[in-house]
């Protein structure tokens, strides 16, 4: 059985993204065991699954209360949701973090975030790009914002927060 995806995630693999040029094009994925990622100011934590690119599509996380993890290169793409079924979920406040506030990995890494932007589904896709570029020893963050379309069913905005590793 196939893992359920969002309308949302799937609009920003092929409609965007161009699944074709760039997630298609990412190397194969390490995956590794189960994360616990504690985000202290927001007094959230979430374990992570492993996701991958089927078809040109990212996945997202099966249980909604998880984090979907998919490594590239040296950056650590985290997707999850802000709400599903209309409950909030783990990445509900996530759009309110402020520069330098930690992330905490169970395996002992801390990230601190290093910058935050809101891209529009229909984004140029060199911002994109940048965001899942291969980098030294990232986290980045991809979750729904900005106003719901009833008619395209999905949210219309990504917040994409990128944080940087602590020596």
């Amino acid at each position: 059985m196939a893992r359920p995806r969002m309308k949302s995630f799937r609009s920003l693999a092929s409609g965007l993204l161009g699944a074709a040029a760039i997630l298609t094009a990412l190397p194969s994925p390490t995956h590794g065991e189960s994360l616990t990622l504690e985000f202290p100011t927001l007094g959230v934590e979430a374990q992570t699954e492993a996701i991958d690119v089927q078809d040109g599509q990212l996945g997202v996380p099966v249980d909604p209360d998880r984090l979907g993890v998919y490594q590239v290169d040296g950056n650590m793409l985290i997707v999850g949701h802000v709400d599903w079924a209309g409950q909030r979920r783990v990445l509900a406040d996530v759009r309110s973090f402020q520069l330098g506030e930690p992330i905490w990995l169970s395996d002992g890494r801390m990230y601190h975030v290093a910058w935050s932007k809101t891209l529009r589904v229909d984004a140029d896709q060199n911002e994109w790009s940048a965001a899942f570029a291969p980098a030294d020893d990232v986290l980045t963050l991809v979750t729904c914002s900005g106003p719901f379309s009833l008619s395209r069913h999905e949210y219309l905005e990504r917040t994409v927060i990128r944080a940087a590793r602590d020596d």
